[in-house]
């Protein structure tokens, strides 16, 4: 499944990030459950290729984090049935 996103531009309190770090992706074979966690600890993508899917219905969402570890909120859920 490849994901992509938009890199964000401000924090929640509309100040500017200057500190991004990178992202994770959490998924899981249920939207309510994304227990499954990959780290992109670059800051410059915004394409990354999940590989080795079982047949099932895959969720993901995407979140950011900065240098010391502050996460944002979930990006909407997407899905993908893998055949």
């Amino acid at each position: 499944a490849t994901l992509s996103w938009v890199a964000p531009t401000q924090n929640t309190d509309g100040s500017a990030i200057v500190d991004l770090a990178g992202y994770r992706i959490v998924y899981g074979t249920s939207a309510s459950a994304l227990t499954q966690t990959i780290e992109v600890a670059n800051p410059s993508l915004s394409t990354y290729v999940v590989e080795g899917l079982t047949s099932a219905t895959w969720y993901f969402a995407v979140k950011a984090y900065n240098s010391t570890g502050a996460e944002s909120t979930l990006s909407n859920v997407a899905s993908k049935n893998i055949p």
